[in-house]
């Protein structure tokens, strides 16, 4: 018998099992009175509590475990719920149809095609999860955000959790630069979501050239990782440079998405209405109307109180209208529009990318308001993207 288990012979413990248990000398212990088995409430030496009946794992299986610590699947699908909640909600699929398009140049094969497009609709997925939770979002998709249906801690890890997860894919990829060119997209995406988040929470209005350099690094982020990671696997032996043309596309993507916000019907039924102005967030048509009166600090108080009124909203749209803020945002849409496609035809024509362009992510705006919109002010000349 070792030192230990004749330590713990004395108390009753079994090193082996890690069970309580009375001894051999003890259960055969005559009884003072009777001769027999001396009960638990007659020996002086009894446990205060009675001890389990079912003794506890051996050191054997906490090693098991550490040999394999991914989590068994009834519990990986408890970690991934929230995600996963989000992700089953169709989106706009704006990515994955922008992924099959850049491979027209590259020619990179179908498996590791599909392979970078789940990356980069993980890493999307999981970035909106963070987002609503730092916006306060109500809707996302038209059902209510992650975080208003499980919470924001767990929503956090959830996100988190898949951040990892892809970053494993990433690596299992095979190519050696895949993962840093990986973390240097995802530091760039959370630069800008990390200036949105200072300008809104300082009240701080950026100036457009501010604007776009936080679009180019959060919403351009996935837009190049996709470029990057498909030009890593190209067949063909001359590639064109696709970063140029994936912040053109992102650039507009993000203009537009917020006109959107604040015009568009559909878009209030699935994010709610005008859900930016809520957020406080300095959108491209709010940064207009700020910058061009700079003496009139209307909407910039309307953005600091982050209004749920939807009268409020409504003025804050009219007078943005008023102001001429989204028929310019129009105009710069148009110009950036032009770049695009005149990119693709540089880079020797693209038919599918052509299509995804001018059917979907630059389809015109309806920018119709009503007659009272601009009974207040007149439009005005602000600094230019143009």
């Amino acid at each position: 018998m070792s030192a230990d288990e004749a330590k713990y012979k004395k108390t009753g413990m079994n090193i082996r099992t890690g069970g309580l248990e009375a001894s051999a000398s003890e259960e055969k212990k005559p009884s003072s009175e009777g001769g027999g088995v001396a009960s638990e409430a007659q020996r002086s030496d009894a446990p205060l509590f009675r001890p389990s009946t079912t003794p506890l794992e051996s050191p054997a299986s906490y090693f098991r475990i550490l040999r394999n610590p991914k989590p068994p699947a009834n519990m990986e699908s408890l970690l991934l719920e929230p995600f996963c909640y989000i992700a089953d909600v169709p989106g706009k699929g704006v990515r994955s149809m922008l992924i099959k398009a850049f491979n027209h140049w590259l020619e990179v094969p179908d498996e590791q095609v599909r392979k970078i497009s789940e990356v980069v609709e993980m890493l999307h997925n999981a970035s909106l999860l963070i987002d609503d939770v730092q916006d306060g979002s109500e809707l996302r998709r038209g059902v209510p955000c992650a975080h208003k249906v499980y919470g924001v801690a767990q929503v956090i890890n959830s996100a988190n959790y898949v951040y990892m997860l892809a970053m494993e894919k990433v690596a299992a990829l095979g190519h050696p630069d895949a993962l840093s060119v990986c973390l240097e997209e995802m530091l760039q995406l959370h630069r800008g979501q990390g200036l949105e988040l200072v300008w809104r929470d300082n009240v701080e209005c950026p100036t457009e050239e501010e604007y776009q350099r936080a679009v180019l690094d959060k919403t351009g982020g996935l837009t190049r990782l996709s470029s990057k990671l498909l030009t890593l696997f190209a067949q063909k032996d001359e590639v064109v440079d696709l970063v140029p043309l994936a912040n053109l596309i992102a650039l507009h993507y993000q203009i537009r998405d917020d006109v959107l916000n604040l015009t568009d019907k559909r878009m209030q039924g699935l994010k709610g209405f005008c859900d930016d102005l809520t957020e406080g967030k300095f959108s491209f048509p709010v940064i207009h109307a700020i910058r061009a009166r700079p003496n009139d600090s209307r909407l910039i108080n309307i953005i600091r109180q982050r209004t749920t009124d939807p009268e409020v909203k409504r003025y804050a749209v009219r007078y943005m209208h008023s102001v001429g803020s989204f028929v310019y945002a129009e105009k710069v849409l148009n110009k950036i529009r032009d770049s695009i496609l005149d990119t693709i035809a540089e880079y020797g024509g693209n038919e599918l990318l052509t299509t995804i362009v001018v059917d979907h992510l630059c389809k015109p705006l309806d920018l119709s308001v009503d007659d009272d919109s601009t009974h207040d002010a007149h439009a005005s000349s602000a600094p230019s993207m143009l």
